[in-house]
């Protein structure tokens, strides 16, 4: 008898050791849980928010170029490529119809071009599209389309 007095004491401190450490765990949840809940929630409203504000400067910025697309030359064209370079800074598509954009403004002045930076600058809009999820809703001929008052 002696043995399973022995083995059951052993049982039984085991048992206690073991609810011990479960209330314990238990409490530290109960601490932590709420809080760790709470900073996850607000890490995803933030990134929603970054997602969001993000969206709404590369709409700004394309409904800028389109409503300019007639002007390249103008001070709102101008500025809203220069802007455009950072707010679309994580897009390759972009930057590289950009850049020929860039070089093509700084060739010597030739015939040829003003037709050819007219088309670098639809491929740089359609980029922009792209990017921002319009690919497929314009065609060449909707980017092409200007609307100008004054016509005679």
């Amino acid at each position: 008898m002696t043995e399973t007095a022995g083995f059951t004491d052993w049982l039984q401190a085991l048992a206690a050791v073991s609810s011990a450490f479960a209330a314990g765990a238990a409490l530290w949840v109960a601490w932590k849980g709420p809080r760790s809940a709470a900073v996850l929630s607000e890490e995803l409203r933030v990134a929603g928010q970054q997602r969001e504000d993000s969206r709404k400067a590369k709409l700004s910025l394309f409904y800028t170029l389109m409503e300019e697309r007639g002007s390249l030359g103008s001070r709102a064209s101008m500025s809203a490529l220069n802007r455009a370079e950072a707010v679309f800074m994580d897009s390759d598509a972009f930057r590289r119809e950009l850049r020929s954009l860039n070089d093509l403004a700084h060739m010597p002045h030739s015939p040829e071009r003003g037709p050819r930076m007219n088309a670098q600058f639809l491929s740089v809009v359609h980029a922009i599209a792209s990017d921002i999820g319009f690919e497929g809703s314009f065609t060449d001929a909707d980017f092409a389309r200007i609307f100008a008052s004054g016509a005679p």
